[in-house]
């Protein structure tokens, strides 16, 4: 398992924050711990190469937010 923080930006509420959470969470072997709109991250867990960074970023995209 891989713990990762990865940096959101857009996100300005609980419903972001939701969508978020919810776009990462269908990816497969990934689990959300948290998301933060306030610190404009989450907190995640991974099963090792379950999923690549581009997956995530485009997960994150395809919900409305941006990973710089």
């Amino acid at each position: 398992m891989r713990r990762m923080i990865l940096k959101v930006e857009g996100m300005s509420c609980a419903h972001c924050e939701r969508r978020v959470g919810e776009a990462l969470t269908a990816l497969p072997g990934v689990s959300v711990i948290k998301v933060s709109s306030a610190e404009d991250h989450v907190l995640l867990d991974m099963k090792e190469k379950s999923v690549s960074e581009a997956d995530l970023k485009e997960a994150v995209e395809s919900a409305g937010y941006r990973i710089p």
